[in-house]
């Protein structure tokens, strides 16, 4: 049976960046221990960067080191409020939600990063074929302090222009997107593409995916989306 993919780009025009990492919070050892628990870490989502962790655990990795690990997933939102509380030992996560959380005082280390550079690629509409076509435009981001809202500063600078050249719409993250292709009717499985710069879900016809698409259009007009086959 064939089955039938939407992509879904939440943004009128948007930078995308991964530059995961290993981050811990330094605590005083305890002086009455608990019972002993498995070592908790989570990652933030299910993309090819995120990948790693969550492999080295269903593939038995973990385990042949001899380490007793429970891999989570959550947002950062709630991941790093967690650490703090002592209730994770480590996150897979870029550097931004590190940073905030260090300049309001708390102790947390940023262990090793996976990736060395910025991978993100800036989309526009067509008809957009230079930065000056983009000033004034909306340009769909991220809310403030987020990788994403970082990103999208740093990629307007790269095309000569600044934040106030063009209307910043914060439309939320991967997860408000996915939520969106879970809630369609016969979606089979939503997830993040492997880059990251967009979410798709799988049906098992065209007719299915294609009524999906046109209510993700109603519902979200600022979005840019697609419905086709897999090949």
């Amino acid at each position: 049976m064939q089955s039938f993919l939407i992509a879904v780009l939440p943004s009128k025009a948007r930078a995308f960046f991964f530059w995961a990492g290993i981050v811990a919070v330094q605590c005083p050892p305890l002086a009455n221990a608990a019972t002993p628990r498995p070592m908790r870490v989570t990652y933030l989502s299910n993309s090819v960067t995120m990948a790693p962790l969550w492999m080295a655990k269903e593939t038995g990795a973990i385990a042949k080191e001899g380490l007793d690990v429970e891999i989570l997933s959550m947002t950062a939102s709630v991941a790093v409020p967690a650490l703090l509380a002592g209730e994770l030992d480590a996150i897979q996560m870029s550097a931004a939600p590190v940073l905030n959380a260090a300049l309001r005082g708390h102790d947390l280390v940023f262990v090793c990063g996976l990736l060395n550079t910025m991978i993100w690629n800036f989309y526009g509409r067509p008809g957009i074929a230079s930065a000056e076509a983009l000033r004034g435009k909306i340009v769909g981001t991220d809310r403030p302090g987020t990788p994403g809202a970082y990103a999208t500063q740093v990629s307007l600078k790269k095309i000569g222009l600044g934040l106030k050249d063009v209307q910043l719409f914060p439309i939320g993250g991967s997860a408000f997107v996915i939520a969106a292709l879970n809630a369609t009717n016969g979606a089979w499985l939503a997830r993040m593409s492997g880059s990251g710069a967009t979410c798709f879900a799988i049906y098992e016809n065209t007719v299915e995916a294609g009524r999906a698409a046109e209510k993700l259009r109603r519902d979200h007009p600022g979005w840019w989306v697609h419905a086709g086959t897999l090949s």
